[in-house]
């Protein structure tokens, strides 16, 4: 009786185990996917966001005017609208 409830006790720790370990790598693949995706649309509002400050510099608006409204570093700016 003894062997056999060792058994079902190992039996159940393995499953649990197993169980723990496919939770955490579909929780893992989830959250690569959404950092990915947060990627995505972080470069495509940066790219529009370099976009604007090119626009608003070549309409005059200076670098400092730039940098106070953005709060990015005026040595930023130089470095996108170049």
């Amino acid at each position: 009786m003894d062997e056999l409830l060792k058994k079902s006790m190992d039996n159940i720790e393995k499953t649990t185990r197993t169980r723990e370990v496919e939770d955490q790598i579909y929780v893992l693949k989830e959250t690569i996917a959404e950092i990915w995706a947060a990627k995505h649309i972080l470069k495509n509002f940066t790219d529009i966001r370099n976009e604007a400050l090119k626009n608003l510099h070549r309409s005059g608006v200076s670098v400092k005017e730039l940098s106070e409204i953005s709060e990015l570093s005026t040595v930023f700016i130089h470095r996108v609208i170049k």
